[in-house]
């Protein structure tokens, strides 16, 4: 774990990567651009991922899986829409 946390840490020096539990979640300014940094990063270094699209009632977000990783990596805004007068 701590391995991947550093690996992604090193590609994504921008951005608050934090481990939360069983995942990781990086938060960013712009988590789509964050998500595909994360993954050209980890293909040039040659460590399998899957990608992979979670869905619930509430919400729907596409996060990484990695072999070795109990949990994913989940990629969250700084700030939430509709949260401190930003709109939808």
């Amino acid at each position: 774990m701590a391995t991947i946390l550093s690996t992604i840490k090193s590609a994504l020096r921008n951005d608050s990567v934090a481990e939360s539990g069983k995942d990781i979640i990086v938060k960013s300014k712009d988590r789509e651009n964050a998500k595909k940094t994360l993954e050209t990063y980890l293909k040039s270094k040659n460590v399998e991922f899957n990608s992979v699209f979670m869905k619930s009632k509430s919400h729907s977000i596409d996060v990484l899986k990695i072999p070795g990783l109990s949990g994913y990596v989940v990629f969250k805004p700084l700030i939430q829409k509709g949260a401190g007068g930003i709109g939808f």
